[in-house]
């Protein structure tokens, strides 16, 4: 079993801490469940998630206060995401996160992922690859957020979709339709394709 890698105690302290005082919807990834404040749930559009309500619903295990459930959490913390009301206030929090050594990258409109040094969708794939003895270079990976960059670089063909934004379509080598237009099949149809005449 491969150990799982985790943020230390402290350094998610740190990061909680720093979005103590704002209006920040923090998520706790734990190895068996992904926590969030119940308050924060009833307001999941004024975090700009109200798009993933029904998943939230389904996988979210809701506490009273997410920093009391941290101070007594037992369990290694995987990663922290952090969701604010004010997409332009992460700026401020990402700054704040700079001197920790931890990864951060943008994700959805107002996010901020927090995770170990060297973890990431990236290293993840390369990891899923190793498990499944299959070369990188027989992966694609889709994609159309800044959190989907690491993993569109470390495929063997990295897809943007044509809502990504300039970043994430810079670091493919290949872009598609929008998620509204059939793009993630369109990427599977073009592999086919070379594939076949491959």
């Amino acid at each position: 079993m491969v150990a799982l890698t985790e943020l230390v105690s402290e350094t998610a302290a740190t990061i909680l801490d720093s979005v103590r005082e704002k209006d920040v919807m923090p998520q706790i990834v734990l190895p068996r469940i992904d926590v969030i404040q119940k308050s924060h749930m009833q307001n999941l559009d004024h975090y700009h998630m109200g798009v993933y309500r029904q998943l939230y619903e389904h996988a979210m295990t809701l506490v009273p206060d997410i920093f009391d459930f941290f101070r007594l959490n037992k369990e290694p913390v995987l990663k922290i995401n952090l969701y604010h009301a004010d997409p332009d206030e992460r700026r401020s929090t990402l700054e704040a996160l700079h001197r920790l050594d931890i990864e951060t990258v943008y994700s959805e409109i107002s996010s901020i992922e927090c995770s170990p040094r060297g973890v990431h969708k990236g290293s993840g794939l390369l990891n899923l690859c190793r498990f499944l003895g299959i070369d990188k270079a027989e992966c694609i990976a889709v994609g159309d957020a800044e959190n989907d960059i690491s993993m569109i670089q470390a495929a063997g063909l990295g897809v943007a979709m044509g809502n990504a934004n300039s970043r994430v379509k810079a670091a493919a080598q290949l872009v598609v339709s929008d998620n509204d237009h059939g793009g993630c099949a369109q990427a599977i149809r073009l592999l086919c394709e070379r594939e076949a005449f491959a």
